[in-house]
């Protein structure tokens, strides 16, 4: 029996493994940074028993319920939008059979935000649609095609109604216009082609890949989130995210998903509408958008990125902090007031049956940035003490 791996192979430290594993081909595992899961009551129950009763949950849901009905936008401002988006719509198939033109290839169109996913809130008379181009898309191609579908919807309409529509070229691509109502026309391409635009002639790159995110998100909605309790609390905190600068760094992807990891909790049943709100909240002034919080994955990204990682530490701060108060005034009574009151609810001190709310102050303070002249010092003087030894 030989002793050792292969013969001849060198021995002792930096030679091979037993079984003959060269040392560069050893696999050691990825080192994952330690994440928290933030304190969650609804997790947590059965360890904190209730000192005093569960307060009563159907007239704070009847007003959670009440404020989603105010913040819903009319049947008949549904009806006028969902027309215009058909009318475009219908438009934009026929050029994807043929457009005309052999250099612009139009693979397909989708109605994405809000509007789809029925989140959209009252005033919004506004819709998305992502067109993807099979070609690459030129600035050129794209207002070439504005142009085509802005005459093509006037074509079919009366004569006393073409006036009303109008194109406007932006970033994004283009927008469509008819009395009051916009249609935002999102440009991108396929995937292959991102690496192939160029800033001065084609729909930015980084245009073109926020467009194909709405397009995978708007299809991860769909399939995960037709619940009536998430959409009534996604429309409510995007009515909280305008209200209060607190968490104006929230984007609507943030809090959907946010929504949705608070209330549908399988294998149990879905929370109800006050239970849902209240976890929200808890789990933001918890530090669940923290550094460090294990968070929310997001479901359409590649690398399973936490779905925060966009905010810097100070917004961080900001939306934990603002929750924070916003947590307590809802502790003594506020519900109204918070989801109707002033938008400085957070910025002043107030009173609730007695109890004095006083709003927390940010913690996270960003670093001074070294000047060049304080680093030339510290290297004059890190040269010197050299010297000296």
């Amino acid at each position: 029996m030989v002793r050792g791996g292969i013969r001849g192979a060198p021995r002792g430290r930096g030679g091979l493994m037993r079984g003959g594993i060269p040392p560069s081909a050893r696999r050691f595992p990825k080192y994952v940074p330690h994440m928290r899961h933030p304190f969650d009551y609804v997790l947590s129950e059965n360890v904190f028993p209730r000192v005093n009763p569960r307060p009563d949950e159907e007239s704070y849901e009847q007003i959670l319920l009440k404020r989603n009905e105010e913040l819903t936008p009319s049947e008949q401002d549904l009806t006028l939008i969902q027309g215009f988006v058909q009318k475009v719509q219908a438009v934009f198939d026929k050029l994807i059979i043929s457009t005309g033109d052999p250099e612009i290839d139009i693979d397909e169109t989708r109605a994405v935000g809000s509007f789809k996913k029925g989140v959209a809130i009252k005033g919004e008379k506004s819709a998305d649609l992502v067109i993807i181009f099979k070609s690459l898309p030129t600035k050129e191609a794209v207002n070439w095609v504005a142009t085509k579908v802005l005459t093509e919807i006037k074509a079919g309409e009366a004569p006393r109604n073409k006036a009303g529509f109008k194109m406007e070229t932006k970033e994004h691509g283009f927008d469509l216009i008819n009395k009051g109502l916009i249609l935002r026309c999102l440009v991108t391409t396929v995937h292959s082609n991102l690496k192939q635009l160029t800033p001065e002639v084609h729909i930015a790159l980084a245009v073109c890949k926020l467009h194909l995110l709405a397009y995978k998100h708007v299809h991860w909605f769909d399939v995960n989130a037709q619940n009536d309790v998430v959409k009534a609390l996604v429309r409510i905190m995007r009515d909280l995210k305008k209200r209060f600068d607190g968490f104006a760094a929230l984007n609507p992807w943030m809090i959907e998903l946010l929504v949705h990891s608070s209330v549908i909790q399988p294998p149990r049943k879905p929370l109800t509408i006050g239970v849902g709100f209240r976890r929200i909240i808890e789990l933001l002034a918890s530090g669940i958008f923290i550094t460090g919080s294990s968070s929310i994955t997001d479901p359409c990204d590649v690398n399973s990125a936490r779905v925060h990682a966009s905010l810097d530490q100070e917004k961080q701060d900001l939306v934990c902090y603002t929750a924070q108060t916003l947590i307590r005034i809802l502790a003594h009574g506020g519900l109204e007031t918070v989801l109707r009151g002033s938008s400085n609810l957070t910025q002043d001190t107030t009173v609730w049956n007695g109890v004095v709310v006083v709003p927390l102050e940010k913690v996270y303070e960003k670093p001074a940035e070294k000047t060049s002249e304080s680093s030339d010092s510290m290297e004059t003087d890190e040269a010197a003490a050299a010297m000296e030894t």
